[in-house]
């Protein structure tokens, strides 16, 4: 019965404004359940809680928003769903970089991974990538690092692909000149 009360109470006073008690009140209603379905999409607790206080936070900043007429559940798990979704992105686009420099390293087989650290080959390449002209450099991290398409960079960028195609190929000569 207190449970019954308790969301005519919550419903009465959502569909007025989301003020700093209903807030409180939705926060105590959803919190756990967020929790246990972001940590069975993300199990990583440190990132969960991350997400579950980047939903509320714009939850509150979205108050003013908020469709009473449509689930609230729904929204927080939308929001959550969304923020996850950009979790994994940038996940994607460092995982590129990595890929990228693997297989730099494999095309470089002079260097001796014993004598340098992981860490002074990554900076060496950051480096010598900062050396490009700028728009080689982008051209270069939009293909590589982000992943993209040329077409997508050629749309982007409003340049040819076959102009992208040529900067890739000067950029990568100039790492293997320059990584020596």
């Amino acid at each position: 019965m207190e449970t019954i009360v308790r969301q005519q109470v919550y419903t009465d006073r959502l569909q007025q404004v989301l003020d700093h008690d209903t807030f409180n009140l939705v926060y105590t209603m959803y919190q756990g359940a967020l929790y246990k379905k972001f940590m069975f999409l993300l199990n990583f607790p440190e990132t969960v809680e991350d997400i579950l206080q980047d939903v509320f936070l714009k939850t509150w900043q979205l108050r003013d928003r908020i469709n009473t007429e449509k689930s609230l559940k729904h929204f927080l798990f939308q929001i959550g769903r969304n923020l996850i979704i950009d979790h994994y992105r940038k996940q994607k686009r460092k995982q590129g970089f990595t890929l990228v420099y693997r297989n730099f390293m494999n095309a470089v087989d002079q260097i001796d991974e014993e004598c340098i650290f992981h860490e002074d080959k990554f900076s060496k390449l950051e480096g010598i990538i900062n050396k490009l002209p700028p728009r080689r450099k982008q051209v270069f991290e939009l293909c590589k690092f982000e992943r993209r398409s040329y077409e997508e960079v050629s749309e982007l960028l409003h340049i040819s692909p076959s102009t992208i195609s040529d900067h890739i190929v000067k950029a990568m000569q100039f790492i293997k000149v320059n990584w020596n």
